[in-house]
């Protein structure tokens, strides 16, 4: 039975790098944390908090790609708390999203939704119904079969 891996802080820089990329090949990884990541991702992988994923770049050519496990996140959170690293904690929490909110204030009409007056029968072309085959289709809902004419065809 194997002891679970000890994350020290050169392994948590990896594991954050590789959070941040996503699905980011070593190369990305490596750019984040300017440290070489090759033998740290494996013995990541091999404790089951990173995961390997075999992709294809638009060449066509084979690569592939890593990703945090959620025992990769469990571990770094818990690396982080232990240490008492207030500012890797802060930006941990900063790397969820947030619910967006806004304040608004009066009421919404929605004056720049409607049809647009700039320019008279601009929006004539609206009361005239969509054509699909032989059948049209008018806004009120209502649909009309059209008879073929016998004219010459494409």
């Amino acid at each position: 039975m194997s002891t679970p891996l000890q994350l020290t802080d050169e392994l948590a820089v990896v594991l954050r790098a590789v959070r941040m990329a996503d699905f980011a090949e070593v190369g990305a990884i490596a750019k984040l944390c300017s440290v070489a990541v090759t033998t740290p991702l494996r013995r990541l992988m091999l404790a089951g908090l990173v995961r390997s994923h075999q992709s294809r770049r638009a060449d066509q050519s084979r690569t592939r790609l890593y990703s945090i496990s959620a025992a990769g996140e469990a571990a770094l959170h818990a690396h982080d708390a232990a240490a008492g690293r207030q500012a890797a904690i802060a930006a941990y929490g900063s790397a969820v999203a947030q619910p967006r909110t806004t304040r608004c204030t009066g009421t919404y009409n929605g004056a720049e939704l409607r049809p647009s007056v700039t320019r008279p029968g601009a929006m004539d072309a609206f009361a005239l119904p969509s054509r699909v085959g032989q059948r049209l289709f008018f806004r009120s809902g209502a649909v009309e079969v059209m008879e073929r004419t016998g004219g010459a065809t494409a």
